[in-house]
């Protein structure tokens, strides 16, 4: 595995998640909260993570969503999530709420079997095996891990 184990438990527990409901990208970070010393990081990890679980298949969004607000498909939504700062609160009222939180994402019914398969729930710790097949499907899509693919906008980040 080559997740640290809290990013491995951390991207386990949010697609655990959405095999029960829809939920909005903001849950990726840990819902609204202050900015926390590590935002930066956070915010990276869930732009990162919902790219490549869009692009694998592991999670859906609505693709009338994505229409009906002219985004480019799943590399533009990411790089609008990239570009506001979820932890910048003018940022956020004014342009992100619209990224992070109106649009809902899904579990797909191959995230729906890997959780069901492996005995997930928020109680488990990260399973090494399940991540193995997610970070596999990563790599399968061109995408190593560790790689940023789409950096976040840290002039944002500065407000």
């Amino acid at each position: 595995m080559k997740m640290s184990p809290i990013e491995a438990s951390t991207l386990q527990d949010y697609l655990y998640l959405t095999t029960l409901d829809a939920y909005c990208p903001d849950a990726f970070i840990g819902g609204r909260q202050p900015a926390p010393i590590n935002a930066h990081e956070i915010w990276q990890f869930a732009v990162e993570m919902i790219y490549r679980c869009l692009r694998c298949n592991l999670l859906h969004l609505d693709e009338k969503w994505i229409i009906s607000h002219d985004i480019d498909g799943h590399y533009g939504f990411a790089r609008h999530l990239a570009n506001h700062n979820p932890f910048d609160a003018k940022d956020f009222e004014k342009y992100g709420a619209l990224y992070w939180i109106e649009p809902e994402l899904t579990a797909s019914e191959e995230t729906r079997d890997l959780i069901e398969n492996f005995h997930i729930d928020l109680s488990s710790n990260a399973c090494e095996p399940l991540m193995e097949r997610i970070e596999g499907s990563f790599e399968r899509h061109g995408m190593k891990f560790g790689e940023i693919l789409i950096p976040i906008d840290m002039e944002k980040g500065k407000r």
